[in-house]
Protein backbone atom coordinates (compact mmCIF):
# COMPACT_ATOMS: atom_id res chain seq x y z
CA UNK A 1 0.00 0.00 0.00
CA UNK A 2 1.11 3.38 -0.62
CA UNK A 3 2.76 4.96 2.38
CA UNK A 4 0.69 8.37 1.40
CA UNK A 5 -2.07 6.81 1.98
CA UNK A 6 -1.15 6.66 6.01
CA UNK A 7 -0.06 10.29 6.28
CA UNK A 8 -2.95 11.41 4.32
CA UNK A 9 -4.92 12.13 7.79
CA UNK A 10 -2.36 14.14 9.03
CA UNK A 11 -2.29 16.21 6.18
CA UNK A 12 -6.24 16.72 6.07
CA UNK A 13 -5.70 17.59 9.82
CA UNK A 14 -3.74 19.89 9.38
CA UNK A 15 -5.41 21.84 6.37
CA UNK A 16 -8.43 21.99 8.28
CA UNK A 17 -7.05 22.94 12.23
CA UNK A 18 -4.48 25.03 10.83
CA UNK A 19 -4.31 26.07 7.86
CA UNK A 20 -8.09 27.09 7.84
CA UNK A 21 -8.30 28.85 10.99
CA UNK A 22 -5.12 31.00 9.60
CA UNK A 23 -6.49 31.61 6.33
CA UNK A 24 -9.63 32.84 8.12
CA UNK A 25 -7.71 35.28 11.13
CA UNK A 26 -5.47 36.79 7.59
CA UNK A 27 -9.25 37.38 6.14
CA UNK A 28 -10.37 39.22 9.04
CA UNK A 29 -7.10 41.10 9.59
CA UNK A 30 -8.34 43.09 6.47
CA UNK A 31 -11.32 43.35 6.87
CA UNK A 32 -11.73 46.94 8.43
CA UNK A 33 -8.66 48.12 6.10
CA UNK A 34 -6.17 50.24 8.20
CA UNK A 35 -8.77 50.22 11.25
CA UNK A 36 -7.86 46.91 12.42
CA UNK A 37 -3.66 47.84 12.44
CA UNK A 38 -4.20 51.21 13.45
CA UNK A 39 -5.89 49.94 16.83
CA UNK A 40 -4.21 47.03 17.21
CA UNK A 41 -0.36 48.65 17.22
CA UNK A 42 -1.73 51.70 19.49
CA UNK A 43 0.29 52.82 22.46
CA UNK A 44 -2.19 51.13 24.58
CA UNK A 45 -2.01 48.04 22.41
CA UNK A 46 1.79 48.11 22.35
CA UNK A 47 1.90 48.32 26.36
CA UNK A 48 -0.21 45.13 26.89
CA UNK A 49 1.89 43.32 24.34
CA UNK A 50 5.31 44.32 25.92
CA UNK A 51 3.90 43.74 29.62
CA UNK A 52 2.64 40.22 28.11
CA UNK A 53 6.07 39.82 26.75
CA UNK A 54 8.24 40.69 30.12
CA UNK A 55 5.94 38.52 32.37
CA UNK A 56 6.19 35.26 30.10
CA UNK A 57 9.85 35.86 30.09
CA UNK A 58 10.13 36.45 33.80
CA UNK A 59 7.69 33.70 34.60
CA UNK A 60 9.92 31.21 32.08
CA UNK A 61 12.98 32.22 33.59
CA UNK A 62 11.93 31.74 37.16
CA UNK A 63 10.72 28.33 36.37
CA UNK A 64 13.89 27.31 34.66
CA UNK A 65 15.93 28.51 38.13
CA UNK A 66 13.69 26.30 39.78
CA UNK A 67 13.42 23.25 37.87
CA UNK A 68 17.22 23.52 37.12
CA UNK A 69 18.15 22.28 40.37
CA UNK A 70 14.74 19.68 40.82
CA UNK A 71 15.42 17.82 37.96
CA UNK A 72 18.85 17.61 38.56
CA UNK A 73 18.23 15.90 42.03
CA UNK A 74 15.29 13.66 40.30
CA UNK A 75 18.42 12.56 37.88
CA UNK A 76 20.36 11.93 41.27
CA UNK A 77 17.87 10.12 43.03
CA UNK A 78 17.91 7.67 40.67
CA UNK A 79 15.52 6.45 38.17
CA UNK A 80 12.53 4.67 39.78
CA UNK A 81 12.61 6.64 42.77
CA UNK A 82 12.71 9.85 40.62
CA UNK A 83 10.26 8.72 38.39
CA UNK A 84 7.88 8.49 41.59
CA UNK A 85 9.09 12.28 42.58
CA UNK A 86 8.20 13.67 39.03
CA UNK A 87 4.74 11.82 39.05
CA UNK A 88 4.04 13.90 42.52
CA UNK A 89 4.48 17.31 40.42
CA UNK A 90 2.76 16.60 37.49
CA UNK A 91 -0.36 14.92 39.50
CA UNK A 92 -2.00 18.45 40.72
CA UNK A 93 -2.25 19.60 36.90
CA UNK A 94 -4.93 16.43 36.91
CA UNK A 95 -7.25 18.48 39.46
CA UNK A 96 -9.32 21.25 37.71
CA UNK A 97 -7.56 24.69 36.97
CA UNK A 98 -10.36 26.13 38.52
CA UNK A 99 -10.46 24.19 41.46
CA UNK A 100 -6.50 24.80 42.07
CA UNK A 101 -7.17 28.77 41.00
CA UNK A 102 -9.65 29.41 44.21
CA UNK A 103 -6.99 27.15 46.34
CA UNK A 104 -4.25 29.38 45.11
CA UNK A 105 -6.53 32.33 45.77
CA UNK A 106 -7.19 31.05 49.23
CA UNK A 107 -3.53 30.33 49.72
CA UNK A 108 -2.11 34.09 48.83
CA UNK A 109 -4.97 35.67 50.82
CA UNK A 110 -3.67 33.52 54.43
CA UNK A 111 0.23 34.29 53.59
CA UNK A 112 -1.47 38.63 53.03
CA UNK A 113 0.25 38.66 49.41
CA UNK A 114 -3.33 39.33 48.43
CA UNK A 115 -5.14 37.83 45.23
CA UNK A 116 -5.02 40.22 43.17
CA UNK A 117 -1.93 41.67 41.16
CA UNK A 118 1.15 41.29 39.75
CA UNK A 119 2.93 39.25 42.85
CA UNK A 120 -0.17 36.82 42.39
CA UNK A 121 -0.23 36.60 39.07
CA UNK A 122 3.56 35.72 38.52
CA UNK A 123 3.02 33.07 41.25
CA UNK A 124 0.68 31.28 40.13
CA UNK A 125 1.57 31.05 36.45
CA UNK A 126 5.02 29.82 37.73
CA UNK A 127 3.05 27.09 39.82
CA UNK A 128 1.19 25.99 36.47
CA UNK A 129 4.03 25.31 34.38
CA UNK A 130 6.69 24.45 36.55
CA UNK A 131 6.19 20.58 36.04
CA UNK A 132 6.52 21.82 32.51
CA UNK A 133 9.48 23.02 32.63
CA UNK A 134 10.66 20.34 34.43
CA UNK A 135 9.75 17.55 32.48
CA UNK A 136 12.21 18.41 29.75
CA UNK A 137 15.35 19.15 31.44
CA UNK A 138 14.89 15.84 33.40
CA UNK A 139 14.42 14.01 30.21
CA UNK A 140 17.44 15.17 28.93
CA UNK A 141 19.46 15.28 31.99
CA UNK A 142 18.89 11.29 32.85
CA UNK A 143 20.08 10.81 29.14
CA UNK A 144 23.52 12.71 30.07
CA UNK A 145 26.08 10.03 30.38
CA UNK A 146 27.71 9.33 33.83
CA UNK A 147 30.82 9.07 32.69
CA UNK A 148 30.93 12.89 31.76
CA UNK A 149 30.69 13.24 35.25
CA UNK A 150 32.88 10.94 36.82
CA UNK A 151 35.69 12.03 34.68
CA UNK A 152 35.15 15.82 35.82
CA UNK A 153 34.97 14.44 39.11
CA UNK A 154 38.18 12.41 38.39
CA UNK A 155 39.91 15.49 37.19
CA UNK A 156 39.01 17.01 40.67
CA UNK A 157 35.90 19.79 39.89
CA UNK A 158 33.56 20.06 42.87
CA UNK A 159 29.99 19.10 42.71
CA UNK A 160 29.02 22.75 42.06
CA UNK A 161 32.19 23.09 38.79
CA UNK A 162 30.67 19.95 37.37
CA UNK A 163 27.25 20.83 37.80
CA UNK A 164 28.21 24.41 35.84
CA UNK A 165 30.78 22.96 33.46
CA UNK A 166 29.40 19.78 32.34
CA UNK A 167 25.83 18.93 33.01
CA UNK A 168 24.11 22.42 32.78
CA UNK A 169 25.53 22.69 29.09
CA UNK A 170 24.61 19.07 28.12
CA UNK A 171 21.03 19.95 29.39
CA UNK A 172 20.93 23.30 27.54
CA UNK A 173 18.44 21.73 24.86
CA UNK A 174 16.32 20.87 27.87
CA UNK A 175 16.57 24.33 29.53
CA UNK A 176 15.16 25.83 26.25
CA UNK A 177 12.37 23.71 25.93
CA UNK A 178 11.06 23.98 29.38
CA UNK A 179 11.56 27.91 29.44
CA UNK A 180 9.38 27.31 25.97
CA UNK A 181 6.94 25.50 27.98
CA UNK A 182 6.52 28.37 30.79
CA UNK A 183 6.93 30.87 28.10
CA UNK A 184 4.45 30.21 25.56
CA UNK A 185 1.10 29.21 27.28
CA UNK A 186 2.22 32.53 29.92
CA UNK A 187 2.01 34.89 26.92
CA UNK A 188 -1.35 33.46 25.67
CA UNK A 189 -2.99 32.79 28.92
CA UNK A 190 -6.26 34.16 29.78
CA UNK A 191 -7.67 32.59 32.76
CA UNK A 192 -4.96 32.73 34.92
CA UNK A 193 -4.16 36.18 33.61
CA UNK A 194 -8.61 37.39 34.22
CA UNK A 195 -8.41 35.52 37.91
CA UNK A 196 -5.31 36.87 39.50
CA UNK A 197 -4.88 40.12 37.67
CA UNK A 198 -5.98 43.45 37.22
CA UNK A 199 -6.10 46.50 34.70
CA UNK A 200 -2.28 47.20 35.18
CA UNK A 201 -1.71 43.26 34.59
CA UNK A 202 -3.73 43.02 31.88
CA UNK A 203 -2.45 40.22 29.38
CA UNK A 204 -3.07 39.91 25.36
CA UNK A 205 -5.38 37.12 26.30
CA UNK A 206 -7.41 39.32 28.00
CA UNK A 207 -7.04 41.64 25.49
CA UNK A 208 -8.09 39.49 22.69
CA UNK A 209 -11.30 38.31 24.78
CA UNK A 210 -12.07 41.71 25.56
CA UNK A 211 -12.31 42.78 22.01
CA UNK A 212 -14.67 39.89 20.90
CA UNK A 213 -16.43 40.80 23.41
CA UNK A 214 -17.38 44.63 22.63
CA UNK A 215 -21.12 45.44 21.95
CA UNK A 216 -19.42 45.27 18.91
CA UNK A 217 -16.90 42.62 18.28
CA UNK A 218 -13.61 44.16 16.89
CA UNK A 219 -12.56 40.98 15.15
CA UNK A 220 -10.64 42.36 12.66
CA UNK A 221 -8.61 44.40 15.44
CA UNK A 222 -8.47 40.48 17.59
CA UNK A 223 -7.40 39.06 14.48
CA UNK A 224 -4.10 41.51 13.90
CA UNK A 225 -3.18 41.13 18.02
CA UNK A 226 -3.64 37.15 17.72
CA UNK A 227 -1.56 37.36 14.78
CA UNK A 228 1.11 39.39 16.32
CA UNK A 229 0.85 37.01 19.25
CA UNK A 230 1.84 34.03 16.73
CA UNK A 231 4.42 36.40 15.57
CA UNK A 232 6.26 36.48 19.05
CA UNK A 233 5.73 33.15 19.62
CA UNK A 234 8.03 32.03 16.27
CA UNK A 235 10.53 34.38 17.03
CA UNK A 236 11.35 32.78 20.77
CA UNK A 237 11.14 29.45 18.74
CA UNK A 238 14.08 30.93 16.51
CA UNK A 239 15.97 32.46 19.03
CA UNK A 240 16.02 30.04 21.49
CA UNK A 241 17.02 27.11 18.87
CA UNK A 242 19.74 28.88 17.98
CA UNK A 243 20.61 29.10 21.88
CA UNK A 244 20.63 25.67 21.92
CA UNK A 245 22.35 24.40 19.03
CA UNK A 246 25.14 27.14 20.62
CA UNK A 247 25.00 25.74 24.06
CA UNK A 248 25.06 21.84 22.68
CA UNK A 249 28.13 22.78 20.45
CA UNK A 250 30.17 24.56 23.18
CA UNK A 251 28.99 21.68 25.74
CA UNK A 252 32.45 19.59 25.84
CA UNK A 253 34.20 22.97 25.60
CA UNK A 254 33.26 24.37 28.91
Amino acid sequence: MNRKLFVAPFYVFIILMVGFPLVLLVTHMFSGAGANFSGAFSAGSMAILWRSIWIAALVGVICLVIAYPIAYGLTVAGFKRGKVILLLFILPMWISLMLRAFALQQFFEMIGIGSVGLLPLVLSLVLEFLPLAIIPIYIVMSNVSKTYVEASQDLGASPWQTFRATVFPLALPGAVIGFLFAFIPTLSNYFLASFFGNNETMMIGQQINSLLRMAQPQIGQAAVVSMLLLVVIFTALFITDRLSKIGTKRGGLL
